[in-house]
This record gives structure tokens, sequence and C-alpha cells, in this order.
């Protein structure tokens, strides 16, 4: 490789990378057997159970990784397996066994994996109790904890069916179907094997992406298999395709909302007809105020919490800062009493970079998304505050003390990469797939995996 190449690789590298982080450069050429072969990808679908049933829709196969070999039985339709951690005689777990009761016997074993024609019921209890129909092997294993694990091993295609109907409405128009079945695909390939010391390559939530399992509703199967073996691509790398359910009329600049992400085609741009903003970049207050109180058209407007606001009193944050921020900026730090809170720099999307909070022991700064979750369960998740793009208003009692906080936002998640309500908004004003990626990722391309030999040229 010319000295310069090597230089392009490294900036691509960089590119694609955090700050802190080792960069996450991934050749196309990497994933083609997920594509081309039909390699199967392990969706973690329960963790940390106590007990997990599996009722197959059809006659199944079962194998059973014993001490002494694998032992195989067959389950007829509708009969149920149940596995348990396997206790010793003194009530204590013992390695890293399973007990299985199966045609009224016990086995211990340390796998169980059942395979059947049709889709099987998996139920979990524990943690999370779970329940659902997934198509592919089910496999069921103990993990590091002592408690189980249930994984579905499926094909990459049938996988997305489950993401593209559990990520998106599938009333949306079938172009932006298409789109989110590109990212889905783009964003597993990339993120494959996020969860290999868990002994799966992806999981069922907003982890990696929400997956819902077997499907059957055509509009999830027609994006998926109208777009099969297509990625997003940079350069012949895959592209992080994040996205999020509505921007409130502006994407923004990665760098910016997630410190030190340089990716290149995560920037920040007004979701409107025309490519415009009435009101330019939403860098000050009083240019987030106009945007975030004014009518103006975005693509889309007719997501949830396309406008949104949240209102606190003096006492109901108190209690959320107690709770959260120790969880957010270490256990030692006590908040005190608050007297104050106020916004402290935006990204060019006008998403709020700090928010200050005031308190009789000192000051605390809240950066970026972590803001969000201070208003939740002082974790990433879907509580809390919709967004970081919003106006900060304090309400005073006659005294001058602080009696209430009301936030005024736009949006719903952290607002980069594809808006997918814009997307919906874009392909019903007559974008295909494609351009509404090109918008939403600028510089990448689509390309089939199924076809790729290395050879594309990128400009």
């Amino acid at each position: 490789m010319a000295s310069n190449e090597w230089l392009v690789a490294l900036l691509i590298a960089a590119s694609l990378g955090r700050m802190g982080t080792s960069p996450r450069a991934i050749p196309l050429e990497t994933r083609l057997p997920y594509v081309q072969q039909a390699l199967p990808v392990r969706v973690g679908i329960a963790q940390y159970a106590q007990a997990v049933k599996v009722v197959p829709g059809a006659r199944a196969a079962v194998a059973l990784e014993c001490d002494d070999g694998t032992k195989s039985l067959t389950l007829a339709k509708g009969q149920a397996l149940f596995a348990r951690p396997f206790d010793c005689a003194q009530g204590r777990p013992q390695g890293d066994r399973i007990s299985v009761e199966v045609q009224g016997g016990r086995i211990a074993c340390r796998r169980v994996t059942i395979t059947a024609p049709a889709a099987t019921r998996v139920c979990s209890w524990g943690v999370r109790s779970r329940e659902g129909t997934y198509r592919g092997d089910i496999e069921v294993v103990r993990d590091s904890s002592g408690t189980l694990s249930a994984v579905n091993v499926l094909p990459l295609e049938g996988y997305l069916e489950g993401v593209v109907a559990q990520e998106v409405p599938l009333t949306f128009h079938p172009e932006a179907l298409k789109a989110q079945a590109i990212i889905a695909r783009t964003y597993a390939l990339f993120t494959l094997g996020k969860h290999a010391r868990q002994g799966f390559d992806l999981c069922d939530g907003m982890h990696c992406q929400q997956y819902r399992g077997a499907v059957s509703d055509r509009r999830a199967l027609e994006a998926v298999r109208g777009t099969a073996g297509q990625v997003l691509a940079y350069r012949g790398y895959l592209a992080e395709t994040v996205y999020h359910t509505t921007c409130g009329g502006f994407v923004d600049d990665a760098y910016r909302v997630w410190r030190g992400y340089l990716a290149p085609y995560l920037r920040a741009r007004p979701d409107m007809p025309g490519g415009g903003n009435p009101t330019g970049w939403i860098e000050d207050e009083d240019q987030a105020a106009k945007f975030v109180h004014g009518e103006g058209f975005a693509y889309c407007a007719r997501g949830p919490r396309y406008r949104w606001t949240r209102s606190y009193t003096t006492g109901e944050v108190q209690r959320l800062l107690e709770a959260n921020l120790p969880l957010l900026i270490g256990a030692g730090n006590a908040p005190g009493r608050l007297i104050d809170m106020v916004t402290d720099g935006r990204s060019p999307g006008g998403r709020v970079q700090t928010l200050r909070i005031v308190t009789d022991s000192g000051q605390f700064e809240i950066r970026r998304d972590a803001m969000r979750w201070l208003f939740g369960d002082g974790k990433a998740g879907p509580d809390g505050l919709p967004s970081t793009l919003f106006c900060l208003r304090t309400e005073r009692d006659h005294d001058g003390s602080l009696a209430r906080l009301v936030f005024e936002g736009a949006g719903w998640g952290h607002g980069l990469g594809l808006c997918q309500w814009g997307a919906d908004g874009r392909a019903r004003a007559g974008a295909r797939a494609p351009e509404i990626l090109e918008y939403y990722y600028p510089g990448t391309r689509v390309i089939d995996l199924a076809a790729y030999d290395g050879r594309c040229e990128w400009e």
C-alpha cells in the first residue's frame, strides 16, 4: 500500500472512532459471510433468567451437551422444555451446568439447543421476564452470574425483519421502511460481537437494536427482502448508522453531541423542506427559543414528541438529584439543596452541551445526554427528558427562591443520523430510500454486499 493510502486509511479509522477509544473502522469484506454465506447471528433474548421455558411450534430436535457427550431427543409440537440453573445437593449452583426438565425426566447439561422448522415460543423469568416467538434455533446456557441466557440463532435477514417491525411503525411509507432496513442491517454488522463476552453477538434491546422476534407482517418482510444485502458504507468501511425517533427539525453534529466522536457523515443539518431553517444555526438561547417555540414545518412534525414540555417542582428535582446525581458524576457527590439550574453552550443543532446545577454545597455540571438521564432513573434508557434540544425556564416564589423548572423542547432521542419520523416525512414527499440515507449520512453510499467484490471505486 502506498504511503498516501496508509494516510487515508488512518484518517478513516480516526473518523470512525471516538477520542480515547480504539477506532472502529470495519472493512466491508469482514462482514461478507453474513450476507453471501448466510452466516447466522446470535441474539440474546433473555439474560439473568432463573428459568426458561421453550415450546416449539412444530416437531423439534433437541441437542443437550452433557459431560458424557451430546444427547438428542425430539419434542412434539406444543411440548414444553424447562431449563433452570443446576443446583447440587447442598443447594448451591454447580459450575456451568443447567437442569433441563423434558418428557417427564430431568437432565443435567451445559447447553441445550432446540431446532424447529416453525416459530418457537420462549418465556423467561428473572430480573426481566420476557415472552416472545422466534424463528431459528434457541440455545439456553448458563451465564457467568450463575443464571441463564437464552440465545436466538438465525440468519441476519431474519433478525432484521424483527428489528424493522419493532423499531418503526409499519404504517410508515415503504421507502422509509426500506431506509430503516438498510441502516438496521448496517448497524447490526457494525456492532456485531458487542456482547461476545456474554455468549452472543447482539442483544434484543435499545443497547443494540430492538428486536421483536418472528414477524409475519408483509410490510416488514418486504422492506428487508427488498433491500437484501444492502448496507451503508463510507469509503469502503461500514458506516455507524445510529438513528433516533424524532429530531425536532434539526439533526446534529456527532462531535458536539457525543464528545470526540468524529464520524464525518454525522453532521448538523436542518431537516426541513428546502434544507433551510428560518432561524439559521441554533447556537444561542435566543435562536433556541425561536426554534422550539416556532411553528416552522419539519419532516418529522407528525412524530412523537416533536415538541414537548416537562415541568418539575423544586422538590421533585431535589429528589431526582439525590437519587441520580451520584450515579452520573460519582457516588461521593452529595448534591446539597438546589438553588438554581442553568444551561451552558449549544451544538450547531441547538442541543444543550452542559446543565449547571447550583446548590448550597457547590456547583455540579452534567453534560450532553447525561442530563436526560438525570431526570429519569440515572442511566441511559427511555426515561427522562426526551432530548437535549430544549429551553429551560425557571419560576420563583415571591421571596426569589426557586419554585419550578420548565423544560420546553423538541425531538426525541440523541438527534444523530437518521430521524425515523423525518425519513417517513421525506418518503411521503417523494424521496426514495437512497436519497433519504444520503441526506442523513452525507458522503455515504448504499452498497449491495451480496454482489460486493471489493473493487468499488470511492469518490
